[in-house]
């Protein structure tokens, strides 16, 4: 969702306004195909009217000051000539067609196998849901989450969670998922910081919360929700008007009217009871069983990195911290970091409200690409590029995983290099001038694995003397003061309040050449045991499973009984039901 102008939207007296572009009267109720739309800029005259358009199910895209970009139906555009709102024409789009180069539900299972393949000690994959339709006996599919890691060290290790696509027609979050997944695992061998953070963090992926959504937005381009459909819609209601809003379905402040719908057809539709859908219950399974230390919810579009909360205007308790780890994430992005509201309106019962306000998760929803991207559909073009935006605040949200508030409040460093000819000589730049500006005040360097802090080796100043907020800091040492077999440098700063940043990693000699895999060589846990002492058994268990290359066809398999693990003993699909 694009983010709004704060002075142009927020700064005029809330009156209430009656939402005329939804009090359109549906004559019939029917499984008709959805109904053209249009694009319009609406004029809002305030806050309180955007959020009455979006809880009365407009569908709005992004939020410019005082002017909504909207998706409506004819009815709804007709409606608006009658009315005494004041809108325009947008440019059109075409209609939205799902590009070649993205990746399907059925594609997820030879991605998984060749990652299983190429990285066994790098990568597991759960199955850990079942999708509303398969519940339902219409189609087979499977929620997966992957985990990697190095499983040759066993430490209880910092978890960053990424969960992609609540949004079905919000199609770049899964590339970008999955990207990332693939990212991490091939530069193990090449790029010291995935090294290190595979080493020493586990990072769990959720590609495509919603896959059942999602196969619709193959056929149909233009859907929002899942498929669970309580009730018939309205012949005139918008294409996205069947299913529940997943992220208005978690169980913190659900059942608000302000911010998210009570009726089946609206956009914005909770469902008719917190966590009612099976997505929902399988991230809050996950979630509660595996105790992570930060969230990520991937959607778009909108250029921003939002906090919590959603569901009010008010701060939240660490509402600093909060907008820290966004803005250090909105920055490497080249985003806006605000307060969930900032995009134009509140949102309850969402993922990130709940992760932080019943867990205590620092959550954050990351809205990738903008109106420029191609809104919720970027071409192929465009899908290297978004990945790329987004890549540094995806790792720094891992790095900073073991203690989020902390680090991002501590010096971040900028450049590392190590020269290596006769003496060993590593620069490194401090730098706090995003983490609030605070004189740096120390630099110390660690081989290979971090020390408490203040033990490791300390920096000279460069200039003479540790006096702004970025620095640049020096060590001279002899190539024996690395202990044997020592291959990262690993270095963090301090700022003059005592924090300390993030360590960023170096290798102390180049990588072989080919050495891209260079995966672990001990033997992974058999396939059936709990994988970590953190993953202790509770139901439903957490089994790691091997997939299958290829989907077999079949019909639907039986849906487990609460007692039974999540274990996946075949990938099982059905072509597509359409329900038109």
């Amino acid at each position: 969702m694009q983010r709004a102008s704060w002075s142009a939207l927020f700064g005029i007296m809330c009156i209430g306004v009656t939402l005329a572009v939804t009090s359109v009267i549906y004559s019939e109720t029917t499984d008709a195909a959805p109904p053209e739309q249009r694009l319009v800029w609406l004029h809002a005259k305030t806050s309180k009217q955007i959020q009455q358009w979006v809880d009365g199910g407009l569908d709005v895209w992004q939020v410019d000051g005082d002017r909504v970009l909207a998706q409506v139906t004819q009815e709804q555009l007709a409606s608006l000539k009658e009315s005494e709102l004041d809108f325009e024409p947008a440019p059109q789009l075409g209609m939205p067609v799902f590009p070649a180069c993205y990746r399907t539900y059925s594609d997820l299972p030879l991605f998984f196998h060749e990652m299983q393949a190429q990285y066994p000690n790098l990568f597991q994959l759960y199955d850990v849901g079942d999708t509303w339709e398969k519940v339902h006996g219409t189609a087979n599919r499977d929620i997966f989450v992957a985990r990697l890691t190095n499983y040759d060290i066993r430490t209880d290790k910092p978890k960053l969670f990424i969960t992609a696509e609540h949004h079905a027609r919000e199609i770049i979050t899964v590339e970008v998922a999955l990207q990332f997944i693939e990212d991490l695992l091939k530069n193990y061998g090449q790029d010291p910081q995935v090294r290190w953070l595979l080493d020493n963090r586990e990072v769990w992926v959720m590609p495509m919360t919603n896959p059942d959504g999602y196969e619709w937005v193959v056929q149909l381009a233009d859907w929002r929700k899942n498929t669970d459909r309580p009730q018939l819609c309205p012949n005139g209601a918008p294409p996205n008007s069947y299913g529940v809003d997943l992220n208005r379905n978690y169980g913190y402040q659900w059942g608000l009217d302000v911010g998210s719908s009570p009726e089946p057809c609206m956009l914005t539709y909770r469902g008719h009871a917190p966590f009612s859908e099976p997505e929902t219950q399988a991230v809050r399974d996950l979630v509660q069983q595996t105790h992570f230390d930060l969230l990520l919810s991937l959607h778009s579009y909108g250029d921003v990195i939002l906090y919590p909360w959603g569901y009010t205007y008010q701060p939240a308790p660490d509402a600093d911290g909060l907008y820290r780890i966004a803005n250090r994430m909105a920055e490497t992005a080249g985003y806006a970091a605000m307060q969930s509201w900032g995009v134009g309106y509140l949102s309850s019962g969402d993922t990130t409200d709940w992760a932080y306000g019943e867990l205590g998760i620092p959550s954050f929803t990351m809205e990738i690409g903008g109106m420029e991207d191609g809104f919720f559909w970027p071409d192929c073009t465009k899908r290297q590029e978004l990945y790329d935006e987004v890549r540094d605040a995806l790792i720094y949200g891992a790095v900073i995983a073991d203690a989020p508030y902390e680090r991002a409040n501590g010096p971040d460093i900028r450049r590392l290099a190590v020269e290596n000819d006769g003496q060993m000589v590593i620069n490194a730049q401090a730098d706090d001038m995003w983490n609030g500006e605070d004189t740096i005040a120390g630099i110390e360097l660690f081989f290979d694995t971090l020390g408490e802090p203040g033990t490791g080796l300390r920096a000279l100043p460069a200039d003479g003397e540790f006096n702004t907020a970025r620095e640049w800091g020096v060590f001279r040492l002899d190539p024996s003061d690395a202990p044997a077999g020592a291959s990262l440098a690993l270095v963090r700063a301090r700022d003059e309040k005592g924090h300390w940043g993030p360590p960023r990693a170096a290798f102390l000699s180049p990588p072989a050449s080919g050495d891209s895999q260079a995966t672990p060589t001990a033997t992974v846990p058999p396939r059936g045991l709990t994988p970590s002492p953190s993953l202790t058994p509770h139901p439903p268990d957490l089994t790691p499973i091997a997939p299958t290359p290829t989907p077999v066809m079949s019909g639907p398999t039986p849906v487990p009984t609460q007692d039974q693990p999540w274990h996946l003993t075949q990938t099982a699909y059905l072509p597509l039901v359409r329900m038109d």
